[in-house]
């Protein structure tokens, strides 16, 4: 559990949340290669290190990164979560602009029964603990982002 203090630290950009996951892949690090494969200046990897190093979030062992801290949850009522939402919509948004045809982009607006509505939701959070489950064992290769957006659209 992070202090509130360095919360607000680690979920103010994309890059912290970025570079703490990025330092438990093989060939990442450095600042150099954090650097290149995020397309980031080393002046803020350097930064940002500072921070998670200090506050213990990634160690350095043997003159090599790597995380201090394995799982860091944000629980939905905490007051830095939309900016944690905002960081990785606008990182998905960054994406588009790649045209990575790995990548995998879905957005649409439907009409629908509140009962399929009721449906969905709940399939959607089964894959969310199916996802959960399947990269908590997963050894360290690749990264990805991944976002989930399911809302009403008409406010009352």
């Amino acid at each position: 559990v992070l202090s509130e203090a360095d919360q607000a630290t680690y979920y103010s950009s994309w890059h912290c949340l970025a570079i703490h996951v990025l330092s438990s892949l093989a060939g990442f690090d450095d600042i150099e290669s954090i650097s290149a494969a995020l397309k980031i200046p080393e002046e803020a990897v350097s930064k940002v290190l500072l921070f998670l190093t200090q506050s213990g979030i990634v160690i350095k062992e043997k003159n090599k990164l790597k995380p201090g801290l394995t799982q860091v949850h944000l629980n939905r009522e905490s007051p830095f979560i939309q900016q944690h939402h905002t960081n990785w919509r606008i990182g998905a948004i960054q994406s588009l602009a790649s045209q990575n045809k790995d990548d995998l982009h879905y957005s649409t607006v439907s009409t629908l029964s509140r009962a399929d509505a009721e449906k969905l939701r709940a399939e959607m959070v089964a894959f969310i603990e199916n996802y959960v489950a399947i990269v908590k064992p997963s050894p360290e290769e690749v990264m990805y982002g991944f976002n989930l957006d399911f809302f009403n659209l008409i406010k009352k």
